[in-house]
């Protein structure tokens, strides 16, 4: 049996914390036996990995020091540490010191003594940082996002550095593979793409919960929308799309479900519900730890992101048999085809393309046809994953 630790940012609601559930939830555990490794346990998403049964390792203090949030940390000697820390980190990196390695590196010598097999990051950034420097038969790091995006210029020499130990990078599409290969050339020989497992049980369980927000009305046409409240996700752009939709006559309800604030996303989202006019059919409910019974009950999934490595809620949307309306972010064309299970366009072009559907219900009902024949599979995804685990 392979001992495997996955290295969590935190458990906040996003796409790195419900991918990982998924994929260790659908490990056999006959071969595996999991860890996971939170740089912070901040986060709602907490409660569900312990609920899986999975093996969560204690808090390292140091590293929620310079990872969490010191607002949310409610332990009065936990806050006073966070103070410390951030303070000899300031004083640090006056002198140009890469402090939050320095950290990395001391607790990682807890870890590298546990003689783990595999040590997975489950996403890019810190955790990478973290992987690669924990003493493991194999490394290996997820990369989540479109490479081109997350090094704006060049990559650096550190990134270089971080990636250089690991046996495999995993990306989670093909087109963030040929992202990162064009990016970083010289690890192209130890890059794959291996989509996100899904764990068609759990979805399927949770989707069937009954939904306790009043607010949710089904009543109308229903379009959803879920996500970090962050701009990449162009959650603010939905009321200006609902707008013209309430211009042309369409009939609809639109909901919103994402908790964050990232860059003022949800209080400019709110705003304009408001000021736009439009809060008779667009609806901001919040977080959802569970949206999978919103997803059910909505006739359609829209999202308007600028960035999707692997869409999360598109797969899942699909997986119910919702027909799903994409912005033509990268991976977009990997996983929705114009006609068939939804639509891929330019922002500008969204709002033709609902009203269409909303007002020709024979449109809505091919789409929604060919959606009931889809059947995903996981197993190409766990073979994929026996092999890079072997």
């Amino acid at each position: 049996m392979k001992k495997i630790l996955f290295i969590l940012p935190e458990f906040k609601f996003g796409g790195t914390v419900y991918s990982t559930l998924n994929m260790v939830s659908l490990l056999d555990k006959d071969m595996y036996d999991v860890y996971v490794l939170p740089m912070t346990h901040q986060g709602p998403m907490k409660e569900e990995y312990e609920n899986m049964g999975i093996k969560l390792l204690p808090e390292n203090l140091l590293l929620a020091s310079i990872y969490g949030n010191v607002k949310e940390e409610k332990r009065p000697f936990a806050r006073l540490f966070y103070y410390g820390i951030k303070a000899f980190r300031r004083v640090y990196m006056h002198f140009g010191k890469d402090f939050e390695m320095i950290v990395v590196r001391i607790a990682s010598q807890k870890y590298s003594k546990m003689r783990f097999d595999v040590v997975a990051s489950c996403q890019e950034g810190a955790p990478t940082k973290m992987a690669s420097v924990i003493k493991a038969k194999k490394n290996i790091a997820w990369f989540r996002c479109e490479a081109t995006k997350y090094f704006p210029n060049l990559p650096t020499t550190s990134h270089n550095e971080y990636y250089k130990p690991f046996d495999k990078i995993v990306c989670v599409s093909q087109c963030t593979c040929d992202d990162f290969k064009l990016c970083l050339p010289q690890f192209a020989d130890k890059t794959i793409a291996i989509h996100n497992a899904q764990n068609l049980e759990d979805i399927y369980s949770k989707a069937n919960e009954i939904v306790d927000d009043p607010r949710f009305d089904t009543t109308r046409f229903t379009l959803i929308s879920l996500g970090r409240m962050n701009p990449s996700k162009r959650m603010a752009e939905i009321p200006n799309v609902a707008k013209k939709l309430k211009n042309a006559g369409c009939s609809f309800d639109w909901y919103i479900l994402g908790d964050g604030n990232v860059g003022g996303e949800q209080e400019r989202c709110v705003n304009n519900i408001e000021s736009l006019e439009v809060s008779d059919c667009v609806h901001y409910l919040g977080g959802k730890v569970n949206p999978y019974p919103y997803i059910k009950k909505s006739d359609l999934l829209v999202s308007l992101s600028l960035v999707e490595a692997c869409p999360r809620v598109v797969n899942e949307a699909l997986i119910l048999k919702k027909p799903c309306i994409c912005t033509d972010f990268a991976s977009a064309h990997e996983f929705v085809f114009d006609g068939k299970n939804g639509y891929v366009d330019k922002l500008e072009k969204i709002p033709s393309i609902l009203k269409n559907i909303m007002q020709n219900d024979s449109e809505y009902q091919k789409l929604k046809y060919y959606c009931d024949g889809i059947t995903f599979d996981n197993q190409p995804i766990l073979k994929s994953l026996n092999e890079i685990f072997s």
